[in-house]
């Protein structure tokens, strides 16, 4: 428990101790971020050949990922969905 309160009081104290000690208190955060691009978008032309050539690359497992689907079951049926996957890119 003492451990904890240790970490607890440094914590609590550090944005203090290093404000106290700052050159420039009239500084914003915003002074040391890069300007913001607005209105910005880049995509790049993918096409089914690209997306076939990917899927070609992946090693055969039946463990499906994030989007519970395999490698295995997407190269089995790439032919039948690319059009999909490349409609998909495009309306987002």
């Amino acid at each position: 428990m003492k451990i904890i309160e240790a970490f607890n009081n440094y914590f609590a104290k550090i944005g203090r101790f290093s404000s106290q000690n700052s050159s420039n208190r009239n500084t914003s955060y915003a002074n040391y971020l890069d300007k913001p691009v607005i209105n910005c978008v880049l995509m790049n032309e993918i096409d089914c050949l690209l997306v076939i050539n990917i899927v070609k690359t992946l090693e055969l497992k039946i463990s499906s990922g994030l989007n519970d689907l395999s490698a295995t079951l997407i190269k089995e049926t790439i032919f039948n969905i690319i059009h999909t996957l490349t409609y998909i890119r495009i309306i987002f």
